[in-house]
């Protein structure tokens, strides 16, 4: 089985941990997809990659659905596997009294407290546990809640404008080259959700100011010198 070289999906290993928790309870429940045309893997990269962990350099054998279909098509099925947009979204009531259920471990189920307040809001509250007078979980929740409002706001002037590129995604090698950045522009590490504005405004400010920002930010793939503070977006 040849994992197709184009796959798009990646898993970070926060999700690598759940999904080999998941695999480790359940095994394997839900089969691979296999183009018997190319030998490709079409959906089921990231459990077939952990599944190989669990027998190095063995042979085993595996139940997958079989498909026939040239590679345009092939293509349209892996991309339609892996479309979070085509499998919904959650009815947050239903979800959090489901979460509540007695012996449903969350973390069993694929999350933390970190995705259920993202989801749920203050509905997500304790279903982990924790006291709310806990310093970490009042530092979660007061990280959560400014990533909410900072998401919230962005999707609200985007539609006022009526522009969909309002939102920026960067991207960086490493979890801990995205943390370097955002220590050199004093911004939160535990930040996913930013205010382009206050990026902005802090690149120049922590350039003027001498803390290596620009010696701080990696170069771009290929590239092997860093920008210039003057090449920062004021």
């Amino acid at each position: 089985m040849i994992p197709a070289p184009y796959n798009p999906r990646v898993l970070d290993n926060p999700a690598k941990v759940k999904l080999r928790r998941g695999l480790a309870k359940f095994g394997l429940v839900e089969t691979l997809v296999w183009n018997e045309r190319t030998g490709h893997v079409v959906g089921g990269h990231q459990r077939l990659a952990l599944l190989d962990e669990g027998h190095p350099g063995e042979d085993y054998e595996l139940t997958v659905s079989v498909v026939n279909l040239d590679e345009v098509q092939e293509r349209e099925l892996n991309l339609l596997l892996n479309n979070l947009n085509a499998q919904g979204m959650f009815d947050e009531q239903l979800l959090a009294d489901l979460l509540q259920t007695e012996g449903i471990d969350p973390e069993v189920a694929g999350f933390d407290q970190v995705d259920l307040q993202l989801i749920l809001g203050d509905a997500g509250q304790g279903i982990f546990g924790g006291a709310a007078e806990d310093p970490e979980v009042k530092a979660d929740a007061e990280t959560i809640a400014r990533m909410k409002q900072t998401k919230a706001a962005g999707k609200a002037q985007g539609k006022k404008a009526d522009d969909p590129s309002f939102l920026l995604h960067l991207v960086f090698g490493s979890g801990e080259e995205a943390k370097r950045f955002l220590r050199a522009l004093e911004l939160p590490e535990s930040d996913v959700y930013i205010d382009g504005r206050r990026l902005a405004s802090a690149a120049p400010a922590a350039a003027v100011a001498g803390t290596g920002v620009a010696s701080s930010i990696p170069p771009p793939l290929g590239e092997a010198q860093s920008a210039m503070p003057s090449d920062l977006p004021g």
